[in-house]
Order: structure tokens, then sequence, then C-alpha cells
């Protein structure tokens, strides 16, 4: 019996289907070359590598096929009218750069070198953003290149912005008619083309490992935005409520995918959108209004927001665009948002990257402070005593009554935090704060006479001087009395000279086993004031023929220089 062969000469490829397999190859390295070369410096190593592995490639394709020509479309690069490359329509996308800037044919030719390879990469990355008020295009740039081996022919194709979209394609089912995390990792069209020969690859291992992380994470990212970018308009339209809450349902899932890429600018910009759609039904009283309010509480959440665990650390807070983005983000959100970023902010170590996040979350409790003062009752005492110090920043008598209430917390810290916050906000509370003076807390009193210390000529010394001179304390114990002398002499003004020199001259007024005691503050009081003078009165005790007085000088001199 005759044996038959295991395939028929019909099932061999052709020479055209082995060119189109080759074409696409080519493509394929091209267009990663082209998005990874942005990526570094033009003298970097690995962008030398990204030229380097096209040149090879495309003159192992010349070599036997001749010169690489493509034509240009809409949806695409053809190659003997064949497709070899899928437009993406996106600006990264070689394809969709030159449409839209009017070619109709681009061809490769044999001897292109690394230089002209270097300039074609640098026009395609230049124009690859165009801007309505930016000048010039892709052709004018070539055609000023005076490329050798590049040709190309240009035409007046338009670019049809225009983007149909089905809305019932995002409505929630139990299977949706779009998953966005199978659109977001879907193989590009080229992924089935069998690869380049890795002997000419002349990156390490470790370089081409994070070379293909790139180059995904890229396509992704276009993705996602591509998709976010025309949401806002398509909920601006909407008139029912099942449509506008499957739109939403799909934006929060691809918005959450972009925050966790450290992506703000894009994310502050659609926050923005979303923003002035909801005041706009909020105007109109649309029904359907509460979803968008639901929305922003959502993407709020502890849940949504707990990628910036990982993501903020890796933030170059020397970049000025990425820090506003990144407040601006923020801004945007709901304030119930400082429940999320509280315990997120406990994590974080590094000091400038603390104060961005704080600073975050004071913007959001201008707003509403209630989130904040919740916080207050969180079991992690670190936690609290944060939002005890952000409330300090907080005007308004929400803030002040949450922080009176905070001076009774078992923690002396914050007991401490609170007093501290409270007498620096506000002044005029020095009144109600200053029956403090008698705390049983060390902490809490000398917290409370630091802050009064700090307020020369202001009410802190008419507080503290009818306290001395009036003896309306009650706490004897020397300390105590010296601590209250030395923070009238911080912020005293002349007012004080009077009563201080009667105090440190007398004999009679402070009669019993603790004069000494307010004759040495009254020295050391007069020291702190450091005026002409309380100077002349301390020269005067110095020349004084009574030893209590001239004892009291030497104590004050020597404990504050």
């Amino acid at each position: 019996m005759e044996k038959k062969p295991a395939f028929s000469n019909d099932s061999l490829p052709t020479k055209k289907e082995i060119e189109i397999k080759k074409a696409k190859e080519v493509i394929r390295v091209l267009h990663g070359a082209i998005k990874n070369y942005a990526l570094y410096p033009e003298n970097h190593t690995v962008a030398k590598k990204f030229i380097n592995d096209f040149k090879i490639c495309l003159r192992e394709f010349v070599q036997s096929n001749g010169n690489l020509k493509l034509d240009v479309r809409k949806d695409g690069l053809l190659y003997w009218g064949e497709k070899v490359h899928q437009s993406q329509a996106m600006e990264e996308d070689l394809a969709f750069l030159l449409f839209r800037d009017g070619l109709e044919w681009i061809e490769f030719q044999e001897g292109l070198e690394s230089s002209e390879i270097r300039f074609f990469f640098r026009i395609i990355d230049q124009f690859r953003y165009q801007k309505e008020e930016s000048e010039g295009d892709l052709v004018t740039a070539f055609w000023e290149a005076e490329f050798t081996n590049i040709q190309y022919s240009a035409g007046y194709a338009i670019y049809d912005d225009q983007m149909p979209v089905d809305i019932s394609s995002f409505k929630a089912s139990e299977k949706p008619a779009i998953d966005l995390d199978q659109v977001l990792q879907e193989p590009d069209e080229a992924a089935d083309v069998v690869p380049l020969d890795q002997s000419l690859w002349k990156l390490t291992p470790e370089e081409m490992a994070l070379t293909r992380k790139m180059v995904a994470e890229e396509s992704r990212y276009n993705s996602t935005e591509e998709m976010l970018r025309v949401l806002p308009v398509l909920l601006s339209r909407q008139d029912t409520r099942e449509d506008m809450h499957s739109l939403l349902q799909f934006m929060r899932k691809g918005l959450q995918k972009i925050v966790g890429q450290g992506r703000f600018a894009f994310v502050a910009d659609l926050l923005k959108k979303l923003r002035i759609i909801q005041q706009d039904f909020r105007k109109s009283r649309f029904p359907a209004a509460p979803l968008l309010d639901e929305f922003f509480l959502k993407i709020s959440s502890s849940e949504f927001l707990d990628e910036l665990r990982r993501i903020l650390p890796k933030m170059d807070l020397k970049d000025k665009n990425a820090v506003d983005a990144f407040k601006q983000t923020i801004y945007l959100l709901s304030p119930k948002a400082v429940l999320a970023l509280g315990p997120i902010l406990l994590q974080i170590s590094a000091q400038p990257l603390r104060h961005l996040v704080m600073e975050g979350m004071t913007l959001l409790a201008e707003q509403d402070a209630a989130p904040l003062v919740r916080l207050l009752k969180h079991p992690e005492e670190a936690l609290v005593l944060m939002a005890v110090n952000l409330l300090g920043r907080i005007d308004g008598p929400e803030s002040s009554d949450a922080m009176l209430e905070m001076i009774e917390h078992p923690s002396g810290q914050v007991r401490k935090a609170a007093v501290r916050a409270l007498a620096r906000r506000d002044r005029q509370l020095l009144g109600s704060l200053f029956d403090l003076i008698e705390n049983p807390s060390d902490d809490i009193r000398d917290v409370l006479l630091d802050c009064l210390a700090e307020c020369r000529g202001d009410i802190a010394e008419t507080l503290l001087l009818d306290y001395l001179q009036e003896r309306k304390y009650k706490r004897r114990d020397r300390s105590h009395l010296m601590a209250c002398y030395t923070a009238l002499g911080r912020c005293a003004t002349t007012c004080s000279l009077p009563f201080l020199e009667k105090t440190l001259f007398s004999r009679t007024w402070f009669a019993g086993p603790g004069y000494t005691a307010h004759r040495r503050g009254a020295a050391a009081a007069l020291k702190k004031m450091e005026n002409r003078e309380a100077m002349v009165i301390l020269d005067k005790a110095g020349q004084s023929l009574a030893p209590s007085i001239r004892r009291a000088l030497r104590k004050a001199e020597k404990k504050h220089g």
C-alpha cells in the first residue's frame, strides 16, 4: 500500500504567507521599540538596544523579501493587502499616528542605519501627543528630516474620532457583555507570531523581563484610559437610572486600576469632569443624581483606596506635577476618604510622604470635619493622636468641641496634643483652658504653660499675672510656682514689672515657708524678659544687702543663664 504523506503540498505555507508572517514580526518589534524608546534617555544602553533590535530584524526581512512597504489604514497597517498590525486608536499606536497625520504608505528600505532609525523614533515620540495649538505634523517632520532609506506618501485622510458606543455593553449582569479584566488583559494580535530569534536580542534576562512587563503595563494603561475618557461624556447624556448605574459601575472598576498605577493626573482630570456633571445633575434635580453621590462615596472607601498603600511609597515627591495631581485627586474625593487614609498614613514611615497625606486629609476635613472627628474614637492611639493634630488646623465649633473632649482621654500624649492644638489655634480659648493649670497631670500643665509663654503681650500675661498676684493657685509646690513665673517672664510686657519687682524685694508680702519660691520665680521671670527695664531691676537685686535677694538672683542666673 502506498504511504500517504503526513500533509499535502496544499497545506504548506505559501511564499506570501511566510512574508506576511515575517512582516508581522518586524512590526511587532518596531511597535515595541517605539513604545519603550521614550522611556529612556536617547543615549541610554537600553534605548540603543531597541534601535539595534529593529535594525537587525528589518535587515533579515529585507535580505529575503526586499523593502518593507506598509499601507496605512485607519484600522491598521497592511502588507500585500493583508493586515499585519491592528490599530488601537490611541496616541502610542504607530498606525494611528501615521493615519492621523495623513500618511498613505511608508516604506523601510535596505540600508536603513541606526542614525535614521533614531531620528524616526524621535519624530514619532515628538508628535505622539498632538495638541490643537501645536505646530507641524509627522509629514512635515519627515520631509525636513530628508530620510534616505525611509520613503512615504502623504494624502488627505481624515481621522474620524467619533466613537459609537453601545451603552448596553456596559450593563452589569451575571455575564456582562464586556469584562474589563478580559479587555485589559487581552493579548496583542501579534502575540501569535513566531517570536524573533533570541540570539538577536542583546538585553540581559533581567532587562528582558523588565521590558516585557513595561510593554504589557503600557498596553493596559492605554486601554483603560481610552475607555474611561469617553465615559463622562456618555454619562452626561444618560436619562435612565439603569444606564447610569451601569456606566458608573464600569467606570469605578477601571478607575481603581488607574489609581493602582499611580496615574493621579488622569484620575484628577476625570474626577473634575464627574464633579461638574454631579453639580449639573443636582441643579436639574435629575432623579438618578444620587447614584453619582454614591459613586464618590465608593471611590472614597478603604476598599477602593487600599492600593495607595503600595503605590504611594513609589511616588517621586520631587515631581511637583505628580504631587499636585495627588492632592487634587484627594480633594475631589468625599471627605469620608479620611477614614480610609488614616490607617494608610500609619504605615508610611517617610516624613515627607506622611506630610503629603496629612495635607490631603486636611483639605478633606476642611469640607467636613465629621469623618476626622470619628477617627478620635479609633482604638489605635497613634491614629487618634494624628487626628487631634489635624483637627487643630480646622476651624469651627465641631472640631473645638471634639478636642475639648480629648483633654480627658486616657492617653497622656493625646491630652497634651489636644491642649496644644486648642491653645495654638485660638488664643481666646486660653481663658477656658486656664483651669488646666491646676491639672494633676504634669504633662498637661507643662503644655498649657508652654502655650501661654508663646503668647507675648496677650491674654496669657493677664491670666498668669492674675493667677500669681491674686494668689489663686491651689498647688503650692515649688516646681509648679517656678514654672508659672518662668512662663510669665516669657510672655510678659512692662505691665508685669511692678508685680515682679515687688515680689523680688518684698520681705513681708509672701511671709511663710514658700516665700523663697516666689522670690526666685520673680528673678527667673525678669531674667526671661530680657529688656532694659528688667535688667535694671536685676542689677539692683545684685547690689542688695539682703542675702535672700542675692541668693534668689544667683539661683535664677544659674538655671536660666
